[in-house]
């Protein structure tokens, strides 16, 4: 599963996406012999087979408008912090973030082939509470989808690009290696 850290101030929202899990677990350095950490030279330690890893990562710099905070609301949080309204902000990517992860995750494919480039369909983006995790091919030319369900509905004091509907469709691409 990729590993995302977004930082949210005032009108920006920054977005760092890696391909690659990534995190802190913080061990006693204390001992003087290893306590099954893995730190030492026993066969419960670091393994020593490590292969490298192609690791990608996408900083994603997006501007959050002041209508959709609100003067008002946009005010009183630059003066008060603690006063922040939840339902401005959201735990879910935006969907430039999410973007962002799939690239990452997924770079695109150069594919050939003779057939005319036909024409692109506008299709519906996932609801809010939904985000792709992994999209993977399987046997006989089709695509396994995994899909993560929050289990909460988003907010916005404004408008916002998800649809509240999540229709499956099965389709068969072709890809030229």
């Amino acid at each position: 599963m990729p590993s995302a850290a977004v930082l949210e101030c005032n009108l920006k929202r920054i977005t760092v996406v890696s391909n690659v899990p990534h995190g802190v677990s913080p061990l006693p350095n204390n001992h003087g012999m290893d306590i099954v950490l893995g730190l030492g030279s026993d066969p419960d330690s670091l393994p020593t087979d490590i292969l490298p890893v192609e690791m990608r990562f996408s900083i994603l710099i997006e501007r959050i408008s002041q209508t959709a905070v609100g003067q008002h609301d946009f005010q009183s949080k630059r003066q008060n912090i603690a006063h922040l309204q939840t339902d401005v902000y959201s735990t879910y990517h935006t969907p430039a973030g999410h973007l962002a992860v799939q690239n990452v995750l997924y770079p695109p494919v150069l594919t050939t082939g003779s057939d005319p480039i036909s024409p692109l369909q506008a299709q519906s983006a996932l609801p809010c509470n939904f985000q792709v995790l992994t999209n993977r091919a399987v046997a006989n030319g089709q695509l396994l989808l995994t899909i993560f369900n929050g289990g909460s509905i988003c907010r916005s004091n404004t408008a916002t690009t998800c649809f509240g509907q999540f229709q499956v469709r099965e389709k068969t691409y072709s890809v030229f290696p």
